[in-house]
């Protein structure tokens, strides 16, 4: 169990998602310049791989936020900075 947690919240994961993140969203810009809003949103961003990414963007950051005790009162900027960003992942889930 230790293992798997290491691996899914870990900062590595975090910053490989992140490129990974970074690469879909570069990529459906260009698409959308090219082909349109409707060619990104079936390619990329209505794509299940694409909401795959973001559980696990979301999972990764609730697990950092809750082994590096971000919910102290002493780090409370830093936790609130890290929720919006959480607040961002579960809302373009939804959209």
């Amino acid at each position: 169990m230790k293992k798997i947690s290491h691996i899914f919240f870990s900062m590595q994961t975090m910053g490989t998602l992140m490129l990974i993140f970074a690469f879909a969203i570069g990529t459906a810009t260009f698409i959308e310049n090219d082909f349109g809003a409707t060619g990104a949103k079936a390619v990329v961003y209505n794509a299940l791989w694409f909401n795959i990414l973001l559980i696990l963007l979301a999972i990764n950051l609730t697990g950092r936020i809750i082994l590096d005790k971000l919910y102290m009162p002493k780090k409370f900027t830093i936790f609130l900075f890290h929720f919006s960003f959480l607040i961002i992942l579960i809302g373009a889930g939804i959209t």
